[in-house]
């Protein structure tokens, strides 16, 4: 049994620490709940986000502190008469997420739209500004973002 487990740190070894944080930061859907809530609010304070969220403090701050690590959340304190403390998405997780949605969501260009359910186009289409133009840069024309139709709705990309 301990040479499996060797075997399986060997191998994780491979990934530097900061993927790692990032990828641990990704994988819980509170910490979704969060990332997606901050795309669309911006910023957000605790106090909001436990509101919003319906969480406890201990279990807000236990998935912010793994976002905070993971580089994907930013905590900072706007001064003034409130003197309050603010959380915002990075431009780390904009940049992963991008990708992510360019190399999952887009693989290939399609002829045929894509029809989405709601809960898709909730977890893939929050926010646009999270998606950007996809081109290649190899080929001469930019490829086409498949059409994304909801409802009879069709959205595209910017």
């Amino acid at each position: 049994m301990p040479r499996r487990h060797n075997t399986v740190t060997q191998f994780a070894s491979n990934i530097p620490q900061e993927v790692k944080s990032v990828l641990r930061g990704l994988n819980d859907e509170i910490r979704l709940a969060v990332i997606i809530a901050l795309m669309k609010n911006t910023k957000m304070s605790f106090a909001d986000l436990k509101r919003l969220l319906n969480l406890n403090s201990s279990s807000l701050s236990h998935h912010l502190s793994i976002l905070q690590n993971g580089g994907l959340i930013t905590n900072f304190v706007e001064l003034g008469r409130n003197h309050r403390s603010y959380y915002m998405i990075t431009e780390l997780t904009k940049s992963v997420l991008e990708s992510l949605f360019d190399i999952i969501v887009i693989p290939q260009r399609l002829e045929e739209p894509r029809h989405f359910s709601r809960a898709e186009l909730d977890r893939i289409f929050v926010d646009a500004s999270v998606h950007r133009r996809f081109e290649s840069p190899s080929s001469p024309t930019p490829l086409t973002p498949t059409p994304i139709v909801y409802a009879g709705t069709q959205f595209s990309r910017p």
